[in-house]
Formats: structure tokens, C-alpha cells, sequence
């Protein structure tokens, strides 16, 4: 169990909130006013909430943080990424991102992102497996595959690793596979400052020798795609 406390401290959360908006204001990310109806919880991860949500008669996915604090950590978390679907998000098989905004009653600032109407690749393999054997053919999984790999080609291809790919994070908009949640994504290169970052990706999906050497350089995401 955690020790580390949350600080209430009114002060430190605007100079939190003032550091959001500068960097708004410094690109050229959308901010939405808030008209979202029909808001409902979908999902969760280790730092955020998504939620779906209607606009215009329209579905998007709003993704926020738990903490509504915005501490340090979660505050650079959502700038990164923010930074990272702002540059990737062109791409046919990246969850595309609108822009942000925020909700007028707890003040907290959301993505708004693409809707998966079909949820994620874990969900659709789970349906398909039926007394022992899996219902879809090898044709589908080539083009599955396909398309996952198209997705982590233009990740590579930005210098970015996802760090937390894995069959939740692969959702399912029609037949379109996208590779989404890009929290703990990573400049190649670029090392992880302690163990606990590496242990906020799923176990079964990390690559083994960062498990072994902590602060090892990921590989890319061979292992999580096998």
C-alpha cells in the first residue's frame, strides 16, 4: 500500500491547472467547450477514467485522471500524452484525438478522442472462444495483425514506444483495429527513471529484460506485438 499523499493544496492546484493552459495556448491542440451529454464510465486504467459521452449526436470516448488534484506526476502524464496523439493520431489504426476539454463541474481537463463502438481486442477475442477453440479465422488474424502492426509502424516510425500495448489498449471501432492509451509511451531511447515505472504496464506484456534490469531501454514493443 501506497504512502505517498495527495496535496489539497488549493495554490499548488491552479499553478497545475496555469501549466496546462500555457502549454494549450503554446500548441495548437482543439479545446472543445464542455456540451457532452449522456457521460457514462466505460473503463479505467492506472491514471485515468474514460468515459463515453454524446455530442451533436455524435459518440466520443473522454479520457480523465482520477486524481482531480492533477499532482506533478499525473500533470506530466497528461501532457505527455497529449503530446504524443497530437503527433500520431493521423494514422488510420492510431485512436484518433480530438483535442480536450473540461468539465465545468470538477474543473478537470479530459481528451476527447474516437469512440470504439465495438470495444477492444480482448473483449472481441473473448466472444469469439467457444469450447476450446477460437472462432476466427486465420485470414482475420492476418488482417488484425496487419493492422496493429500498421499502427506500431507509424509509432516507430514518430520514434515512439507504446510501453503498455496489449489487447486492451487495442480497440475496435467497426472493423477497424487502433492502437490507443499512450500514458506510459516512450522517445526510443529514452530510459525509465525508476522500477515503478515499469511496473504500471500489465506483467504479462512487458518486455522481460526490463523486468530483470530496471531502468533498461524498452525494444520497442516486440514483445507485447508476439
Amino acid at each position: 500500500m501506497s504512502n505517498k499523499k495527495v496535496s489539497h493544496d488549493p495554490n499548488k492546484k491552479m499553478k497545475r491547472l496555469m501549466t496546462l493552459q500555457i502549454w494549450f495556448k503554446d500548441s495548437d491542440v482543439i479545446e472543445h467547450e464542455y456540451s457532452f451529454e449522456n457521460k457514462k464510465e466505460i473503463g479505467s486504467g492506472g491514471y485515468g477514467t474514460v468515459y463515453s459521452a454524446e455530442r451533436d449526436g455524435e459518440m466520443f470516448a473522454l479520457k480523465c485522471f482520477k486524481n482531480n488534484d492533477m499532482n506533478n506526476e499525473a500533470t506530466k502524464e497528461f501532457i505527455k500524452e497529449l503530446k504524443q496523439l497530437h503527433a500520431l493520431s493521423s494514422h488510420p489504426n492510431i485512436n484518433l484525438f480530438h483535442g480536450i476539454t473540461r468539465d465545468p463541474e470538477t474543473n478537470t481537463f479530459m481528451l476527447v478522442l474516437q469512440f470504439a463502438n465495438r470495444g477492444n481486442l480482448r473483449q472481441y477475442l473473448k466472444k469469439k472462444w467457444q469450447d476450446g477453440i477460437f472462432g476466427i479465422s486465420f485470414n482475420v488474424v492476418i488482417q488484425i495483425s496487419k493492422q496493429i502492426t500498421n499502427g506500431l509502424g507509424h509509432l516507430h516510425k514518430h520514434n515512439i514506444i507504446h510501453c503498455d500495448l496489449h489487447s486492451k489498449n487495442i480497440l475496435i471501432n467497426d472493423d477497424i483495429f487502433l492502437i490507443a492509451d499512450f500514458g506510459l509511451s516512450r522517445k526510443i531511447g529514452e530510459t525509465y527513471s525508476s522500477s515503478n515505472s515499469i511496473t504500471k504496464g500489465m506483467p504479462a506484456y512487458l518486455d522481460p529484460h526490463c523486468c530483470c534490469q530496471p531502468g533498461k531501454k524498452p525494444m520497442k514493443n516486440r514483445t507485447s506485438t508476439a
